[in-house]
């Protein structure tokens, strides 16, 4: 597959500079200007993508330094703009894989004396329920029995080993002839399990909440939530429901527009995300640029648990749509409707029940006076 340039067997990966092998998933938005300046170095390009400029430019920086591939990666990805993820292999020591996470997901999949590199669990859920979720700017050292990770500063770390609950039997088609088909049908299914275990006697109790969160909202005066596509058009649904149910203001923007402006932040207000996948690079870019607006607080409502959204927010709800392959969303769209539409009932039940308490302390002391 090629990730820039026309779909040609010349475009595929991997794409190999010497002995420096890249697979890439993503953008090098500088990929021209490096591209003139490796030509200029005598380096010849077979390829029309972005991914064979990435293993020349690695191969290059290593001839000039003679440093470690690992070291050199990490100083490259400096020059590299864009949001991507790759896996480089040095054919002289192919015993290890080198994994880099800048602004594209990437996750390690653990097995028995083997490990694997994908952007999602998906493509693994046959092979292992065991995963390691990168963070922006890692860089993991892969070996079949060994994992070293480090971070963004260059300092040696360890991130959390997650288990999937997801099913390999969500992934077939099963009896339909589509994925579209399938997760329409499922719908029910997936609203009933997002709904499970968080109504409780015709209340609503999200069990991720506590005290913190409960008094957050109590106290919440604004809503800002921002997202992309499909949960966008949920957000703008649940916008009436926060202003009409919970007499709250909300206003709804599309990411990468909320990150492009100056933003004036509302009195009181709460930042909320919404995304399936949780690595939506416009939303986790306004969710960065958020924490440094001065929110009260905020929140993202996901379908991984394991994603960088889940990891970066204050706190979190999960939709529960299991996995969805289908291009037009269905499940995420209705089970983040369904999550959104109780947290709106959880406001204004916070706040009913706040009226009341304040009436009846208002009550005791006017017959106590």
């Amino acid at each position: 597959w090629a990730t820039h340039g026309k779909v040609s067997e010349q475009n595929t990966h991997p794409h190999i500079s010497s002995h420096i092998v890249v697979v890439h998933n993503g953008i090098i938005e500088n990929n021209s200007k490096l591209r003139t300046f490796l030509e200029k170095k005598g380096y010849i390009f077979y390829s029309d993508t972005d991914t064979e400029v990435i293993a020349h430019l690695l191969h290059w920086e290593q001839k000039k330094t003679g440093r470690p591939l690992a070291e050199v990666i990490q100083k490259s990805t400096i020059k590299l703009n864009g949001n991507y993820s790759m896996v480089v292999m040095d054919a002289y020591n192919s015993s290890r894989l080198i994994a880099v996470r800048s602004g594209s997901p990437l996750i390690i999949g653990l097995g028995a004396e083997e490990n694997f590199i994908a952007s999602d669990q998906i493509a693994l859920l046959n092979i292992t329920k065991r995963f390691i979720y990168l963070e922006e700017g890692d860089i993991a050292i892969v070996k079949s029995k060994k994992i070293s990770i480090f971070d963004k500063n260059g300092s040696i770390i360890k991130r959390k080993e997650i288990k999937s609950n997801v099913k390999y039997k969500e992934v077939n088609k099963g009896k339909y002839q589509y994925y579209m088909e399938k997760e329409i049908y499922e719908q029910p299914l997936s609203i009933r399990n997002t709904l499970n275990n968080r109504l409780n006697k015709n209340a609503i109790n999200f069990s991720e909440f506590g005290k913190k969160e409960r008094k957050l909202f109590l106290n919440a005066e604004h809503i800002q939530i921002v997202a992309c596509g499909t949960s966008y058009h949920a957000a703008m649904v649940s916008r009436y429901w926060f202003e009409s149910l919970a007499n709250i203001p909300c206003d709804v923007e599309i990411a990468s527009e909320f990150s492009s402006r100056k933003s004036v932040v509302r009195k009181k207000s709460i930042f909320i995300t919404l995304s399936q996948s949780g690595e939506t690079a416009d939303t986790l870019e306004a969710l960065r640029i958020s924490k440094k607006l001065g929110y009260l607080g905020n929140l993202t409502i996901c379908n991984m648990k394991g994603s960088s959204l889940v990891q970066e927010s204050d706190f979190y709800l999960l939709t529960k749509a299991g996995i969805e392959i289908g291009v037009a969303s269905t499940k995420s769209f209705t089970t983040q409707l369904t999550v959104l539409l109780m947290l709106v009932g959880q406001i204004k039940n916070l706040k009913i029940k706040k009226m009341i308490s304040k009436k009846n302390s208002t009550n005791i002391k006017s017959f106590t006076a």
